[in-house]
């Protein structure tokens, strides 16, 4: 219903139970209980028109008499921008837990992650009413601002190598770039998108490569070149891109993974909690890193400049322009091999 356009993301002081019931076809139909908000609404009062007026206003010229049915009528009608905010229904436990997952792994990094959190864990607890908000909604955007920004986030160490964690679900990618710090994976980006509708009928095992192969790319600005290690929670992979005997797009992908030269290393499915979180939560589509802080631009006249100050570079100068001796004692950084006699 995301998808088609039916129903969209909101943040809403409203909210409504939703659940799921069957149809007589197998499928099931979501239903939102607005008896609460039906209670406080004020509805249009009008008076019901006469079944013998309306046929006798239909006038002679009037020959051909038909009904229109339109599939899921209710979902056509579009609601008005004002009357949105209260028909809004609530996220699931499942989405506050698997983002509380996401920003638990890396709790350690974020400074006062308890309290932070605090205002959402108490959703998960036992007998406690699904209540959105001010609090939890301030408690889970300080969670994704810490999470997008540093000390959690880090600038590449392209001393150490790199590793690329990705995990699939039923509707999108997810991928974390990370480098070992202090014994602890820490992350220097995220990324995840959803999938098309072509890339839902792959098999299992092809999504699974689709996300190595689609994180690759992602990063490569960043990892290009550098020793990287993938962990996956999908065992095959681990001899897929050894394989000799692939044709057609896993031939293709084959070629685009052999150009970074990985290692795989398989984890377990419960250990592939950030990756896992971000293939069911497709916010992001693409990756977020550090703001790097910027600079006042040089120009050349100013490095120009500089170098004239220079106690150092003065002398260098000096010597090129007159051809005066350069006391070398004095500038003990530079070889005698660059001075010509």
């Amino acid at each position: 219903m995301l998808e088609q356009g039916i129903i969209e993301n909101s943040i809403s002081n409203f909210n409504s139970p939703m659940f799921l019931v069957p149809k007589s076809s197998g499928e099931w139909r979501p239903v939102v209980d607005f008896r609460a908000l039906n209670k406080i609404t004020v509805p249009p009062r009008y008076p019901m028109p006469v079944l013998e007026e309306i046929l006798q206003n239909l006038g002679e010229q009037n020959t051909v008499f038909s009904t229109l049915d339109l599939c899921s009528g209710f979902h056509q009608v579009e609601l008005h921008q004002e009357s949105r905010p209260y028909t809004a229904f609530s996220t699931t436990f499942d989405q506050v837990r698997s983002f509380l997952a996401l920003s638990g792994y890396y709790r350690r990094f974020i400074k006062d992650y308890a309290s932070i959190a605090s205002p959402l864990t108490s959703l998960l607890k036992k007998d406690v009413p699904f209540q959105w908000s001010e609090t939890r909604q301030k408690s889970f955007c300080d969670l994704k601002h810490a999470l997008t920004s540093a000390p959690v986030l880090a600038y590449p160490d392209y001393s150490k190598p790199f590793i690329l964690n990705t995990d699939v679900s039923y509707s999108g990618l997810g991928a974390v770039l990370m480098q070992e710090h202090q014994g602890k994976n820490r992350p220097i980006a995220y990324a995840s998108r959803t999938l098309n509708k072509a890339e839902k009928n792959y098999a299992v095992t092809e999504i699974e490569a689709l996300a190595v192969v689609w994180a690759l790319k992602k990063f490569k600005y960043i990892i290009y070149g550098y020793p990287i290690e993938i962990l996956t929670d999908h065992k095959p992979l681990l001899h897929l891109f050894k394989g000799k005997d692939l044709f057609g797009r896993m031939a293709r992908w084959l070629l685009t993974v052999l150009d970074y030269m990985p290692t795989f290393t398989y984890i377990k499915g419960k250990a592939n909690v950030a990756a896992d979180a971000l293939s069911r939560n497709c916010a992001l589509t693409c990756a977020v890193s550090t703001e790097t802080p910027t600079f006042d631009t040089l120009t050349h006249t100013d490095n120009f400049k500089a170098q004239r100050d220079d106690p150092m570079w003065s002398k260098v100068i000096s010597y090129l322009e007159t051809g005066n001796d350069l006391d070398l004692p004095h500038v003990p950084s530079l070889s005698p091999r660059f001075i010509q006699p």
